[in-house]
């Protein structure tokens, strides 16, 4: 089975503060308090020692592989070299150990430093900050360059330059529209992934700069959180993610795009190739984004955090129909030209 076909890890609170006193010198007759943090597939628990300091355990879907989580690792700790070193979170727990949950299920478990500061989601009609994102963005492309990793060349759902996979899906959504703006979605990613996507630069990405991975402070871009979606991939990727989730809610849809896609640009150019498929992969990620919250709320109803974007996204989605690939194409171009 597939992360996103396994249910999360479960655990009684107190029995894991206890486990982890018992297996972590860092924990041991050290836990203040904790509080579960949101996640898709995972466990994550913030907790705070009685010296105040304060840490991320992340325990991972039992359908976890290990390579993957130790993928994650070099990639914080190449990143850690890098310019945006001060924005990644510490590995603490050296080599990966095991832990088994309620229903005596292995997963594994890591602990991270915790960045402290607000979520993006909840200031991203500030123009100074999604300035400051774009320029973020920029320099993490430019950091991942030269950042290998086997691991990373794999097949992934939330892969925005491989979503054929939804054809398969279509049958979820009843509305008519919904399905039409899907299958629109489609046509639009075939004809540049037959065009496109051959032509242009690929790297390692972090593949999930959505607004409640990126911690802010005071205006400015201070942190960035959960690798798991890390892949191998168009590097424009890494913008147009991004810009899926800063777009949403927006009342000048392609002021803002072109505004943060010109600041990117000055930081890490892009080219003509690569702005020509930047609007369809921004709506290819949309269409990912709620596919998989129909998906995943059907399986866990209880989860209000797989469903977190889904009304947004479908907004976006409608709005940038009304837009013709040609303008947007036309608008971006002109601004990275200036």
């Amino acid at each position: 089975m597939s992360i996103f076909d396994t249910r999360p890890p479960t655990f009684d609170l107190d029995e894991l503060h206890l486990w982890l006193e018992n297996h972590c010198q860092i924990f041991k007759d050290n836990i203040l308090k904790s509080s579960r943090l949101n996640s898709e597939r995972d466990y994550n628990l913030k907790i705070i020692t009685k010296n105040n300091k304060k840490f991320v355990v992340k325990i991972s879907n039992p359908s976890e592989k290990l390579k993957n989580l130790q993928f994650q690792d070099s990639m914080l700790n190449f990143l850690k070299k890098s310019l945006i070193k001060n924005y990644v979170p510490r590995t603490i727990h050296g080599v990966i150990k095991t832990i088994k949950d309620k229903e005596n299920r292995e997963c594994y478990f890591r602990i991270l430093s915790y960045l402290e500061g607000d979520m993006f989601g909840e200031q991203q009609k500030n123009m100074a900050l999604c300035s400051n994102l774009s320029e973020f963005l920029g320099n993490l492309s430019f950091s991942l360059v030269n950042f290998k990793h086997k691991s990373a060349h794999k097949k992934f759902i939330w892969d925005s330059s491989n979503i054929s996979w939804i054809e398969n899906e279509l049958k979820l959504f009843s509305d008519p529209k919904k399905k039409d703006i899907i299958k629109m979605v489609l046509n639009s990613h075939k004809n540049i992934k037959n065009n496109n996507l051959h032509k242009i630069r690929y790297s390692i990405i972090h593949g999930d700069v959505n607004n409640y991975n990126i911690i802010t402070k005071n205006e400015k871009i201070i942190g960035l959180l959960d690798y798991g979606d890390a892949i191998y991939a168009p590097t424009i990727c890494e913008l147009s993610v991004a810009l899926a989730y800063a777009l949403m809610n927006s009342s000048e849809i392609m002021e803002k795009c072109s505004y943060m896609v010109k600041k990117y640009h000055s930081i890490f150019p892009i080219n003509n190739i690569e702005i020509e498929s930047l609007s369809t992969l921004i709506s290819a990620r949309l269409a990912i984004t709620v596919t998989m919250a129909t998906k995943q709320k059907k399986k866990y109803p209880k989860n209000t955090y797989l469903t977190i974007s889904e009304n947004n996204a479908w907004k976006l989605l409608f709005e940038l129909s009304n837009i013709s690939l040609e303008s947007i194409t036309k608008k971006l171009l002109a601004e990275i030209r200036q």
